[in-house]
């Protein structure tokens, strides 16, 4: 049945609060049972994925900078950093490894949430389950309860709350780290209730910081906030029992909304059609920049490879999107990588160069080309599209040369759950990122340990691969 055919209405004020709690409870300690073979699939491609992505980023300037920081503060512990030799607390290895999954702007993204979800999650059960002796399969089930809860989160808040300029990454994100972390511990509903509360007094982040390191920043303070919060509850701190909907609680003050004035509909209860199984629930990118950039890409490399076109002979490229996608892509010249990510014309003129837009079109030596800083003159964005919710990011673009134009529609990139990736580029863009690290030998042996991870005893035989 489809999951829009499955939702139940919040029927008045009275009875918001205890079904609220009760349905994201439900959602956050499922029954092992509840694993659908297609959820376990989803997780596992998103795991692959985001470890993959964490690898590339581990040296890059964010992750390394946070370490540099976290170090002079002290510490110490056994937990690993990926990509290094390099232990700490774990704490602070979920910050950094989240930092490192997220610095790149490579990793997958969900639209329930409007965030990313597996760059917050994945180290927090990575590093719990390596404390705990955990099984893999209890990573995907802690996994797939962290990220049904996010997506839930997203949907009771509503588009206004990103739109807004939260980053829900980290507003929604903690309380799904929380989750996570609460499942691994084995803590009970009272427990994981008030592990959430606690988390949801930790949200913050702002779009105001996209285009710079503190960005990815924001996924590490999610993390590490959504892990402690979990230990803090387990010790007895508790949280107000109606920390989601009271007039000051965080849907009041998150998304506007106070008790008495939700409307949202919940997910149905059960294991069939989660939150990662959904129309955007998990959408894995192709490209090493700002999701809502990733169709307008798309289009430009389809025309350029379907017509043959050089980019010597291209006069203009001409690109229409919504105003939301323009919202985001609001660096006109690109001063840094971290810019040129959230940079539309930069973004187009490698495209149609380069066929390619990943971790090496985003160097210092890459913003200097004289090839795309010509192209990027040629780059004309308007904002005049009124796209759907269901097609937010579709982009129409046309590419003119002296004698002739092209023009496509692009409504998803490869990688969306309607347009998957295949596996041969699942598996290309795992080792592009794992390759910057490990030896191929190792990075073969990561990949087959994660692509079986419901059969590993113990999570420990995967992670410890992590290490060069």
């Amino acid at each position: 049945m489809p999951q829009a055919e499955k939702l139940r209405d919040i029927e008045d004020a009275g009875r918001s609060d205890l079904t609220l709690r009760n349905a994201l409870l439900d959602a956050a300690m499922p029954p092992p049972s509840g694993l659908s073979p297609n959820a376990v699939r989803l997780a596992k491609n998103a795991i692959i994925d985001g470890l993959g992505v964490a690898l590339a980023g581990a040296h890059d300037a964010a992750p390394v900078r946070a370490r540099r920081a976290l170090a002079q503060l002290g510490g110490g512990g056994h937990s690993l950093i990926w990509g290094t030799t390099d232990r700490s607390s774990i704490a602070d290895a979920v910050f950094v490894n989240s930092v490192a999954e997220h610095t790149l702007a490579w990793d997958d993204y969900t639209l329930p949430m409007s965030g990313h979800s597996t760059a917050v999650l994945l180290p927090v059960c990575s590093a719990l389950a390596d404390e705990c002796g955990s099984s893999g399969l209890d990573v995907l089930d802690a996994f797939l309860a962290g990220y049904e809860i996010n997506g839930r989160l997203g949907d009771l808040l509503g588009g206004g709350h990103y739109g807004r300029g939260w980053h829900s990454t980290s507003t929604i994100g903690v309380i799904g780290a929380a989750v996570s972390a609460s499942r691994l511990l084995g803590l009970d509903r009272e427990t994981t209730w008030n592990a959430m509360g606690i988390a949801a007094s930790a949200a913050g982040g702002f779009q105001g910081n996209f285009g710079s390191m503190t960005k990815s920043m924001h996924a590490g303070q999610a993390a590490r906030a959504g892990l402690t919060a979990s230990y803090l509850a387990r010790s007895g701190v508790d949280a107000n029992a109606s920390w989601l909907v009271s007039p000051t609680g965080y849907l009041a003050l998150m998304g506007s909304r106070t008790a008495d004035q939700l409307d949202c509909p919940m997910p149905a209860d059960g294991p069939a059609d989660l939150v990662i199984e959904g129309e955007w629930g998990l959408v894995i990118k192709p490209y090493s920049c700002c999701g809502s950039a990733q169709p307008m890409i798309r289009a430009i490399v389809t025309l350029m490879d379907d017509n043959e076109i050089d980019a010597v002979d291209i006069t203009a490229i001409d690109v229409h999107v919504d105003p939301a996608v323009m919202a985001l892509l609001v660096y006109e010249r690109p001063q840094s990588p971290l810019e040129a990510r959230f940079c539309l014309p930069y973004l187009a003129a490698v495209a149609a160069l380069d066929r390619a837009v990943g971790p090496d079109q985003f160097t210092a030596a890459a913003l200097d080309r004289a090839d795309v800083a010509r192209l990027m003159s040629r780059v004309t964005s308007t904002a005049d599209l009124d796209n759907p919710q269901s097609a937010r990011h579709r982009a129409e673009v046309t590419v003119r040369t002296r004698d002739r134009h092209f023009t496509i529609v692009t409504d998803v990139a490869e990688g969306h759950p309607s347009a998957p990736m295949s596996d041969v580029a699942r598996r290309r863009k795992f080792d592009q990122g794992a390759l910057q690290v490990l030896s191929r030998d190792r990075a073969d042996q990561l990949f087959l340990a994660l692509d079986s991870i419901e059969a590993l005893d113990h999570w420990a035989s995967a992670s410890q691969l992590l290490e060069p």
